[in-house]
């Protein structure tokens, strides 16, 4: 009998149900608008006054009228007692304004006391410089969503020690609850942390802790299929595998146990335990977990149980079941345990894991991952022109707002431009700023491919300065995830005339080599004309009227000004223009 540990959707959606219950929730709404320290638990950090000043507000709310507004030094706290055991969702509305600026934290302890001891399990930040939400304790991001309420939401079962955080539906983060952030901490869920940390508001509502049921998913290897809302027991005798509490078909993936093992699409990490193994190869005298992996593109491919295991293993990989002609590692990771990595075509391959001796076996998680991608740069395109390497972030060339005179490259409606890109995690990136004129309401679409993850394609408005210090970040912005799968990323919005930046960057955390020979990137910006739904309206007052006509007498005798209403040139034609669209706009 096959027997083993399922592997979660990287992509899982977490859905409660209907018979999980809320042991505690807030949504502020029994309170008068104005402080909310001190009521319903609230207190600032350490009991600082200070640090208590989050007002409740009706500016904005989910479910009632009211929510709360954390900002500035505001670092708000509820403290629980007697989450020891079991497993609990915690979840939490957020509501980012459009205008935010700065990092606003949403953080768990398992263990907190004014003064101390504190250790954190989670810390979930909202950065507007990025436009992401991070878990940065593990380093895995999103895009952060703006100007709606979203769901943060951490699945916490205390008896596996395990978080997992969901973002608006979207995993975030899966890791140790108790190893999290600070390491070392309790099974307990000692408190909760809306911490400003000096940026503008962000808004909260609708908090709750809840019991997860002990019923979730079921899978079945043999076809793949899956059941729901059954028991650990129940899941078992019917020879399945249980996908963990709370979990619904629709948040996991089940995968078919075949003649060849677990059959897989890379990449992956798939959680295992070889001591529950039969001997089904006999390249080593143990048992073996094995793969029939699908390889998606061309690439470098790393297979790698590296700082997730410690038993003596070695890894197989071939083109025919129970082989090895691609290769064998043994201890390739600087101690017993064991990675491979092979330059591989798209198509089907067959991985093994052992122990080395009959008696090796243990836990492990295999990562199947893949190199970068090349890409192909667009003929014409325009080169950069900067060094690569990691010195002044831009080389000298266009590093934008990040240095001190301001550098930007020209850029043209319909040209392509090419350059490379680098990052130091908790260092420096390379930015790269792009500046043009738009002279009438323009839709500009903005992107393009990189071969490194997470590339950042993004709009800097001035306000029509072009000062850096009037620079605000557009929203939308694309953010290209896996080079190898995106392809190219672009996004499409409406620009009034003004000075504007166009900036192409790696994401902020991302880890891209300064010596890499994939760090390669180009970008195009189109431009289309977009027809001003009032034209006769020139002083965007909303309403056609004398000031438009003083805006076409100071203007008189210009041509292609916007005052220019019938494209000959600013005269009697454009007065009686305005004329015949006296009034409100429609």
């Amino acid at each position: 009998m096959k027997l083993g540990r399922f592997a979660a959707s990287a992509a899982a959606v977490v859905t409660l149900t209907s018979a999980a219950s809320a042991q505690w929730s807030e949504n502020f709404d029994s309170y008068a608008p104005g402080v909310l320290v001190p009521q319903g638990g609230w207190v600032g950090w350490d009991n600082a006054p200070a640090a208590a000043q989050s007002p409740v507000v009706t500016t904005q709310s989910l479910s009632g009228p009211n929510s709360v507004q954390v900002s500035g030094p505001d670092d708000l706290v509820h403290e629980y007692d007697g989450y020891t055991s079991g497993v609990w969702a915690f979840t939490v509305h957020q509501f980012v304004p459009t205008d935010f600026a700065g990092q606003s934290y949403h953080l768990l302890l398992n263990t907190y006391a004014a003064g101390g001891p504190y250790n954190w399990s989670l810390q979930v930040i909202a950065d507007s410089t990025s436009n992401t939400i991070e878990d940065v304790d593990s380093g895995d991001s999103l895009p952060l969503i703006k100007g709606q309420w979203c769901e943060i939401s951490s699945v916490i079962d205390l008896g596996q020690d395990t978080c997992s955080t969901y973002y608006n539906g979207t995993l975030l983060s899966s890791k140790s609850w108790t190893d999290g952030a600070s390491g070392n901490g309790a099974l307990d869920i000692g408190c909760v942390d809306l911490f400003g940390n000096g940026a503008s508001a962000v808004f909260y509502d609708d908090l709750s802790i809840t019991e997860v049921p002990p019923i979730g998913a079921c899978c079945f290897s043999s076809n793949g299929s899956c059941t729901e809302n059954m028991t650990i027991p129940d899941c078992n005798t019917a020879g399945g595998l249980f996908q963990g509490f709370g979990t619904t078909c629709a948040a996991v993936t089940c995968y078919v146990y075949g003649s060849q093992g677990w059959e897989v699409t890379a990449p992956i990490s798939w959680p295992g335990d070889t001591c529950f193994e039969l001997s089904n190869c006999v390249l080593r005298p143990s048992g073996d977990e094995r793969w029939k992996v699908t390889i998606p593109w061309e690439a470098d491919w790393t297979f790698s149980i590296c700082g997730t295991a410690t038993f003596d293993s070695m890894i197989f990989l071939s083109t025919n079941p129970c082989s090895n002609n691609l290769g064998t590692d043994d201890d390739g990771c600087g101690d017993v345990t064991s990675t491979l990595t092979r330059h591989l075509m798209p198509g089907t391959y067959y991985l093994i894991l052992e122990g080395f001796s009959s008696t090796d076996c243990g836990e492990f998680v295999m990562n199947m991952t893949s190199g970068p991608c090349a890409i192909t740069l667009p003929g014409g395109a325009t080169p950069e022109g900067e060094t690569t390497g990691c010195g002044t972030p831009g080389g000298g060339i266009n590093s934008g707002c990040n240095v001190t005179p301001p550098q930007f490259s020209s850029i043209s409606c319909g040209e392509t431009v090419s350059g490379t890109g680098w990052s130091i995690p908790g260092v420096a990136r390379d930015t790269d700023w792009y500046q043009i004129v738009l002279t009438e309401d323009t839709e500009v679409t903005w992107g393009g491919e990189a071969e490194y993850e997470s590339a950042v394609y993004g709009i800097v408005d001035t306000g029509g300065s072009g000062n850096c210090a009037d620079a605000t970040a557009l929203n939308p912005f694309a953010l290209m995830g896996n080079p190898c799968i995106d392809g190219v990323t672009s996004f499409t919005t409406v620009l009034p005339p003004g000075i504007y930046w166009f900036f192409h960057a790696p994401l902020t955390g991302t880890d891209v080599p300064c010596d890499s020979v994939y760090n390669h990137y180009y970008a195009t910006l189109t431009c289309k004309a977009v027809a001003l739904p009032c034209p006769a309206d020139l002083d965007g007052n909303g309403d056609v009227g004398f000031g438009d006509v003083l805006m076409v007498l100071n203007a008189w005798g210009q041509n292609g000004v916007p005052e220019d209403l019938d494209g000959g040139g600013v005269g009697f034609s454009d007065v009686l223009f305005i004329l015949n669209a006296w009034g409100p706009c429609p």
